[in-house]
């Protein structure tokens, strides 16, 4: 067993590639390296290393999709460092969410025009291990059991059985003799937010309970280190260690350092990058689409401080890797490149994220008014991920994919008044009043932007005063200019990654479901705006924001 001050030394020092190296030192700390680094070179032994990269997303190569230029980040410059850093002594793990996301794996999924790029992706770079993220199943038991059967990695998955299988743990014996038990696990939340259809024959059991009985398993065959690849995040702060996400359990990585007998634990599903230590366990994140990666070097005596190395500070490109997706890229951008509709009055870009949701773009209303037509809901309810960069006058493909990176269904429910005003309510949270004016309340971007969960709601119209307590701000909801009351009922379309009740909307539970539209949201938008050729879109301005009750900020 390694010795336990090691990790006051990860405490103590912790250097990022790309970030600068924090200025906290300990005199003891160097010379305890120096006179192991004395030793390691007497032994003639090498350290043991892994390298580990997490929510890929499909980005592998350098090319931004969005703009149809080149990209500081991809799998293509992270792959030219592991290339450097690997020896027989290197293992190298991916953490899942490898392969959705991009407009590449869009196209595949979409067309089977050319072979899975996943699949000769992960085996390009030669991982080692492969852990399941939570997008790896919006697809369906079909596609992902075809790209593990193709990928040369072997899966680690602990919590997650396709047709009653889940492998064996995996415990990896370097060169020096050293055995690390690698305990891969997902999130929970796979079986919220995805269909039912894609998890037929898929078991998706507690993270938590998983966890910690493997760890025993772990300990019980005496490894030398046990680590956790969890494709989920932490809960808590991890400076102070205050919530500040929900405690509903999709992020659990908090609870697993309070609670287990883990010596690291790799994360994940967040797209944040950090390496902190807490309760004495090493803890990662690197970031998604491939613009970070975690490398930790270990030996018999001690674990040296994890390395965050972003592409962004990499000067060297596998073009072996970009050369491998050549023909496949092309394709891909000739599709992203059809013109499909024309915008009636001008583009519909997004600026500035944050004024996009204190000044409801409209966007938003061009999306819903889209949903309704789509659904016949009375309502119609939508977010937008953080990075959305809306439609130009002539809206292609590439707009559409760039504006809804991730796959999504709608779903129909049946509310009323009262359960539609407590859903406004969530929506209000994401504002704070600050010297007369209305800004983003903090703690819905930071350590985490989560814009994405902030909803607007077509279909009616409502006034909300930010100085009022939470949960007390809407003071005035109508539709066709009478006042809604509690009793109301009406249809409302969301999708069904918002139905889930994700992002603190647990009161969806108390609508009842009508309908869903089985399409992805993405195919039926296209579909629509090819069909409607020129589209005129109604700008409602139907959302008013308030401080005291005067109308300082409208949408």
């Amino acid at each position: 067993m390694i010795k336990k001050w090691y990790k006051l030394v990860v405490k103590s020092y912790i250097p990022i590639i790309g970030f600068g190296v924090p200025t906290i030192h300990h005199k003891w700390m160097t010379m305890i390296n120096n006179y192991y680094d004395f030793k390691r070179q007497r032994r003639k032994v090498e350290m043991n290393r892994i390298i580990i990269t997490t929510d890929v997303h499909g980005q592998y190569t350098n090319d931004n999709f969005s703009s149809g230029s080149k990209a500081n980040y991809g799998l293509a410059i992270l792959s030219s460092e592991i290339n450097k850093l690997r020896d027989e002594n290197t293992i190298v793990i991916d953490n899942g969410d490898f392969f959705q996301g991009s407009p590449l794996m869009t196209h595949y999924f979409k067309y089977h025009q050319f072979d899975n790029p996943a699949i000769k992706a992960l085996n390009y770079i030669n991982y080692d291990y492969y852990n399941f993220g939570n997008h790896d199943f919006n697809y369906g038991k079909d596609e992902l059991v075809n790209f593990i059967d193709h990928i040369d990695a072997k899966l680690i998955n602990q919590n997650i059985s396709i047709d009653n299988y889940i492998p064996p743990l995996t415990i990896h014996t370097f060169n020096d003799g050293m055995k690390v038990a690698i305990i891969g696990i997902t999130t929970d939340f796979v079986k919220v937010w995805e269909q039912d259809s894609n998890l037929a024959g898929i078991t998706i059991n507690d993270s938590y309970q998983v966890l910690k009985e493997k760890i025993k398993e772990a300990r019980d065959a005496n490894v030398d280190l046990v680590i956790g690849v969890y494709h989920g995040g932490v809960e808590k702060d991890l400076e102070t260690g205050t919530t500040y996400t929900s405690t509903s359990g999709e992020n659990q990585g908090y609870k697993f350092c309070e609670d287990l007998d883990l010596d690291i634990l790799f994360t994940g599903h967040e797209h944040r990058e950090f390496v902190v230590n807490i309760n004495d366990i090493v803890v990662t994140q690197s970031a998604n689409k491939a613009q970070s990666m975690i490398v930790l070097e270990f030996d018999q005596q001690q674990i040296n401080s994890p390395q965050l190395i972003k592409a962004s500070s990499l000067d060297s490109v596998d073009e072996g890797l970009n050369k491998l997706f050549s023909d496949e890229i092309k394709i891909v951008n000739e599709w992203l490149d059809q013109p499909i509709c024309k915008v009636d009055g001008g583009d519909y870009l997004v600026k500035d994220p944050y004024l996009a949701r204190i000044y409801k773009h409209p966007l938003f209303s061009f999306i819903n008014q889209v949903i309704m037509d789509l659904t016949d809901a009375d309502l119609s309810s939508c977010g937008l991920s953080v990075d959305a960069t809306g439609f130009e006058t002539q809206i292609t493909v590439r707009n559409v994919l760039a504006t809804f990176p991730f796959s999504n269904t709608l779903q129909v429910y049946v509310t009323n008044g009262k359960v539609l005003k407590a859903y406004l309510e969530q929506a209000m949270t994401f504002f704070v009043e600050g010297n007369g004016t209305i800004a983003i309340n903090d703690t819905k971007i930071n350590p985490k932007n989560e814009l994405y969960n902030y909803e607007m709601v077509d279909g009616i119209n409502y006034t909300a005063d930010i100085s009022k307590p939470f949960g007390e701000r809407i003071i005035s909801m109508t539709k066709d200019g009478q006042a809604i009351k509690d009793t109301d009922i009406f249809t409302i379309a969301l999708t069904n990654y918002r139905a889930s009740g994700t992002g603190g909307y647990g009161m969806i539970k108390d609508m009842k479901f009508k309908k869903e539209l089985p399409l992805d949201f993405t195919d039926m938008f296209i579909d629509y705006l090819i069909d409607k050729q020129v589209i005129n879109v109604i700008d409602n301005d139907n959302i008013f924001l308030t401080i005291g009750g005067n109308n300082e900020e409208s949408n």
